[in-house]
């Protein structure tokens, strides 16, 4: 089990695999877990596109629907190709429903 942030800046440098930690504490210990673990990440993954996405849809599930929009938005304004805007864009419409 995940105890700490520190030890996945520490062991796994990578931003990426600060992201897809972050779903995986989701899938075993929920959203709010998830959320957690991101919020101490904010700064050094502040201009990393898949740290807003994954943050968005966490607070999607959560229902915290105006917070998932600003963090799909910091999203969309950081993608480096179409077609993370548009993935993206689609969770945004997903929200209007």
């Amino acid at each position: 089990m995940i105890r700490s942030t520190q030890y996945w800046k520490c062991y796994s440098p990578r931003r990426s695999s600060l992201s897809i930690a972050a779903v995986a504490v989701s899938k075993v210990r929920g959203a709010a877990a998830a959320l957690q673990m991101l919020e101490p990440l904010a700064e050094p993954l502040g201009s990393y596109f898949h740290y807003f996405g994954v943050k968005g849809a966490l607070l999607k599930e959560l229902g915290r629907a105006d917070e998932a929009r600003q963090a799909f938005n910091k999203a969309v304004s950081l993608a480096r190709t179409a077609a993370e805007a548009a993935h993206i864009r689609m969770n945004l419409d997903r929200l209007d429903q």
